[in-house]
């Protein structure tokens, strides 16, 4: 039995990992940098390959061997396509997954993860912060774009939509781990004036999501200090960003004062429910959907540019393996969720479980609305790891050691 405050050989793998991956957009300076990234996890899989696998696991690792198809699959209705790249975007985060199967045996290798993870969204934010203050662009991070007028500058995450995401769901992760509320107090405030830097709608959904959440799940002092926080943040946001601020809040709740050329709300929403996943039921039709046409049914996802992309996991499931890959998915995570509110049944005042619970909830959600899984290692890793987490934790002794 190990010690809640021992770090592990483990662990420190685990962080090692999880910080490689966080600087994934390294990748602009040498193209080589994934290769390192999957080739790291892979040793390190290979060294540790002995290790016993939970058997609470195998619904995991059951989706794992149908995902692992998928490519051969995809030969199958595209031949000529050259699927190099299509490929290592497919698998990009799946030695992590593997890795993290491995080796996490202990809650406090889950929780080495969950810090390296909320330090990393931090580093995505600093870069985003420097960008705005100081108008100067990080060359090797995804090129800025503009709307209405105002600079979008990217960050460590790589796309926009996703530190729209964990930069919400990374507050989470912060109020239920972090132990000092001053320290909670500073971070949660640079990841709510991050995510609206972003000026994405999904930003702000999140932040309102994430609010409801902690308000009606804390404490009775930690919900004055959130009150406190939201009004001096709403203030510090409308007078230093206003511009962004305007952008941002106006696009959702359709009051800015800034002329806008993107989209409501209510267009996004049927945008990515429908109209855009349209797209690839008329190319591929009824049976493309049903049965799966390949990597090709994730197109620019995967780098192939030549077929449409439905910003939407649930169709890109359907589309990429059929029903049958989006059928184990869905009972994938819903074991996961009784999994993890059966224990919560049991232990109240678990709150890390809470919060492992609410993340997967939340990352379930945003699917809908794009694919934050593939080739986004911030969410992928979000994801995956409350994931095995949930699966794993009836295994807690003492809520000290997953055995």
């Amino acid at each position: 039995m190990y010690k809640q405050d021992k770090l592990t050989v483990n662990s420190y793998i685990l962080i090692l990992v999880t910080v490689v991956y966080g600087f994934h957009m390294l990748r602009n300076i040498s193209a080589l940098y994934p290769l390192v990234v999957i080739g790291l996890s892979c040793i390190f899989i290979f060294l540790f390959i002995r290790n016993k696998i939970f058997r609470e696991y195998r619904y995991i690792v059951l989706f794992l061997f149908f995902t692992s198809v998928i490519p051969i699959y995809s030969y199958i209705h595209f031949p000529d396509v050259n699927y190099l790249t299509a490929i290592s975007r497919f698998f990009f985060i799946y030695p992590f997954v593997i890795l993290t199967l491995l080796l996490m045996k202990q809650q406090r290798d889950y929780e080495a993860i969950i810090n390296a993870l909320l330090i990393m969204v931090l580093i995505c934010c600093f870069s985003l912060l420097y960008q705005v203050l100081f108008h100067s662009e990080i060359r090797w991070l995804a090129d800025p774009s503009e709307r209405s007028g105002i600079i979008r500058y990217s960050s460590l995450a790589g796309s926009l939509t996703i530190l729209g995401v964990a930069g919400p769901i990374a507050i989470i992760f912060a109020y239920y781990h972090l132990q000092s509320i001053l320290l909670k107090t500073i971070v949660i405030a640079i990841l709510v004036v991050s995510s609206v830097l972003t000026i994405q709608k999904a930003a702000v959904i999140n932040l309102l999501l994430v609010g409801v959440i902690l308000f009606f799940y804390s404490s009775n002092k930690h919900r004055i200090i959130m009150m406190l926080l939201s009004i001096i943040l709403i203030g510090f946001l409308f007078f230093y960003f206003h511009a962004y601020f305007d952008q941002t809040f106006g696009s959702v709740f359709d009051h800015s004062q800034v002329k806008s050329d993107d989209v409501t709300v209510y267009q996004s929403i049927i945008q990515r429910l429908w109209l855009l996943p349209s797209v690839l039921y008329e190319r591929y039709g009824m049976t493309g959907m049903l049965t799966g046409v390949g990597l090709a049914g994730g197109g620019g996802t995967f780098g192939l540019s030549d077929f449409p992309m439905s910003h939407n996991a649930v169709f890109d499931f359907l589309f990429i393996g059929g029903v049958i890959y989006l059928v184990l998915f869905l009972v994938l995570v819903a074991k996961a969720l009784f999994t993890i509110r059966r224990f919560l049944k049991a232990n109240q005042d678990d709150y890390k479980a809470k919060a492992s619970m609410w993340v997967l909830i939340l990352l379930l959600i945003n699917m809908v609305f794009s694919n934050i899984l593939y080739f986004q290692p911030y969410t992928g890793m979000m994801f995956f790891v409350t994931l095995i987490y949930c699966y794993g934790v009836f295994r807690l002794k003492n809520h000290n050691v997953l055995e």
